[in-house]
């Protein structure tokens, strides 16, 4: 999948799809320079969609960039179609940053929106440790 998110960015540099697939594939393989890169050019182009957000938020927040990282998750979660991702990996952040009532919050949220998703364990045991 890298190479082909690759090939299209050479195509289409502001292809949303390509930048955010492929900033979370590189963030996954440890190359987080290079992740942080195409989330700084995401940013700007994620406009009000939660899930693009979510991406760079998360990435800034692993290239220990959390100030930056909270600005976008709380821009994320202000909108109405914030999923469980989003609220999961605001509630990351927030523990991250000892505000264990908040993060506690947002887990719930994350629960409440759907009780199985992805993540819903960890979320579970955020949630419980206000």
């Amino acid at each position: 999948a890298q190479v082909n998110y690759e090939a299209v960015l050479r195509k289409d540099a502001g292809n949303r799809v390509a930048l955010n697939n492929l900033a979370l594939i590189l963030l996954e393989r440890g190359q987080t320079g290079r992740a942080l890169e195409l989330a700084q050019q995401l940013h700007p182009a994620a406009g009000k969609e939660p899930q693009l957000l979510d991406t760079v938020g998360w990435v800034y927040l692993k290239a220990n960039r959390v100030d930056e990282g909270r600005k976008v998750f709380e821009q994320a979660v202000a909108l109405p179609n914030a999923g469980p991702d989003v609220w999961y990996h605001y509630a990351v952040l927030l523990s991250e940053q000892n505000e264990k009532q908040k993060a506690a919050e947002a887990a719930s949220k994350a629960l409440a929106l759907a009780p199985g998703f992805k993540y819903a364990a960890q979320a579970r045991a955020l949630a419980s440790k206000p």
